[in-house]
């Protein structure tokens, strides 16, 4: 399993990043700073109000990328940045956005 970013430094986008965005989150792809590749999540008041629905979307989300661990680079970090919409939508379409984002983060990272 992943370790996550701790740091509100490591969250900031750089211009090298790639970035795709869905209905439900924003996933954003870097080089790993450490050996093993690290992810986060980012979900705001003012996405958000509630911290119930912070805390559900963020469960939805580490629930994902321990299903796509393997999917996903060692050799990069991700960020997840939250949309409002992921509390009301159903895991199986949250599940296909994530396989998809994924997808296509491998892609553009190639550059």
């Amino acid at each position: 399993m992943r370790q996550t970013i701790k740091k509100h430094t490591d969250f900031a986008q750089t211009e090298n990043d790639s970035v795709f965005g869905t209905p439900y989150f924003v996933a954003v792809a870097r080089p790993a700073k450490l050996d093993a590749g690290q992810y986060g999540i980012r979900a705001t008041k003012k996405t958000l109000k509630r911290a119930h629905d912070r805390n559900f979307a963020k469960r939805r989300i580490r629930a994902l990328v321990r299903e796509f661990d393997e999917t996903m680079s060692p050799k990069n970090d991700y960020i997840f940045i939250v949309r409002a919409a992921i509390i009301d939508a159903g895991f199986s379409n949250i599940r296909e956005s994530m396989k998809y984002a994924l997808k296509r983060l491998e892609v553009t990272g190639k550059r």
